[in-house]
């Protein structure tokens, strides 16, 4: 059994928690230790170990999976991609410890894709785990184990609703945004009433509607002019890759989602 690491998320979380900062200035650091932060990450690395060999019943394989320093294949997409995260300063000690598991750990980067894709590639249905908080990776149908609070083990069935729900609902944490007024909740009642098929997906852009009211008093509702291509753009941005042939590793280029070549209608 594969124990698929988000080591972005990992040595993020444990730098930031083992990080000391001053309570008058948040971008003052008082203290950060690489030989405890490094403890830390081992310590929740075989937590998650130990859980998963106690789960399956199985030897484990860790792979830690990590994005490429730069910019990937999504800002190639949407320049705007992340911005809203552009003035988080980032914790001191991230680049040592991203070093540090590349040398302890069998890791994965490729070039061009977030780790989040490369998650996707590499799982399967029967033998990988993912390990992370990523919401987006819930498209992936595998074993998921929280990176937080790793008690559990769950099998993620409903990899191609969440992201038709996240087509129309786009998402503001990494700074692109779907259908105006709708969110994930508002998206699955959509879908539920209509059809989950990339229709009604299409159908919530092109008849999207400026809002019936402005400061409390009502105003004509006009369509807000989206398109095909409107929906196509966040679709791209929130399809996680999950087959190799989506990727070409000698270029380092994406075969972009399309409608057509999806094969993951759904009947419902």
């Amino acid at each position: 059994m594969k124990l698929l690491f988000d080591a972005d998320m990992l040595i993020y979380r444990f730098c930031c928690a083992c990080q000391e900062n001053s309570p008058f200035n948040k971008e003052l650091v008082l203290k950060a230790c690489p030989v405890d932060t490094w403890k830390t990450i081992e310590m929740r690395v075989k937590q998650c170990v130990d859980l998963a060999y106690a789960h399956f019943e199985e030897d484990i394989e860790v792979v830690m999976v990590l994005s490429p320093k730069g910019k990937t294949f999504r800002y190639e997409l949407f320049p705007e991609y992340k911005a809203n995260r552009k003035d988080i300063v980032k914790p001191v000690l991230l680049s040592e410890m991203y070093t540090k598991i590349q040398e302890e750990y069998t890791t994965e980067i490729w070039d061009n894709l977030e780790a989040d894709d490369v998650l996707g590639i590499l799982a399967d249905t029967c033998n990988t785990c993912i390990v992370s908080n990523d919401k987006d990776l819930k498209q992936i149908e595998t074993y998921h184990m929280s990176l937080s609070e790793p008690e559990f083990i769950e099998f993620s069935y409903f990899g191609e609703q969440f992201f038709l729900k996240q087509c129309i609902a786009g998402d503001s944490t990494d700074g692109y945004y779907g259908v105006p007024g709708i969110g994930m909740a508002k998206a699955e009642k959509i879908l539920n009433a209509k059809g989950w098929t990339w229709d009604t997906v299409v159908s919530c852009y092109t008849e999207a509607m400026s809002p019936k009211t402005k400061n409390g008093k009502k105003i004509e509702s006009i369509s807000l002019g989206l398109t095909e291509a409107d929906a196509l753009l966040n679709a791209r941005m929130a399809y996680i890759l999950k087959e190799k042939e989506e990727y070409n590793p000698e270029e380092g280029t994406v075969n972009y989602w399309t409608p057509e070549s999806w094969t993951g209608w759904i009947n419902l």
